[in-house]
């Protein structure tokens, strides 16, 4: 999720990656563009996105909640 997108420009984008297919597939995207921000896998299978940049500034001070089940954009 996140990163650069083709253009160059920070990405709010996130794909779902199958290790039985071996195939990745487009998912709601971040509230937040952002680059260089973790992504931690929390006991009840969500996904805690936190920090990074926005290609704007030295540092991004927010966090999002991502559901993979869900495949709903992320809360604040």
């Amino acid at each position: 999720m996140g990163g650069y997108g083709t253009d160059g420009a920070t990405a709010r984008s996130a794909e779902l990656y199958d290790p039985r297919s071996g195939t990745w597939s487009a998912t709601a995207k971040m509230a937040t563009a952002r680059e260089d921000h973790t992504a931690t896998l929390l006991p009840d299978d969500t996904v805690l996105v936190a920090g990074g940049l926005t290609g704007a500034s030295d540092g991004l001070p927010a966090a999002e909640l991502y559901d993979p089940r869900a495949n709903q954009a992320p809360t604040r």
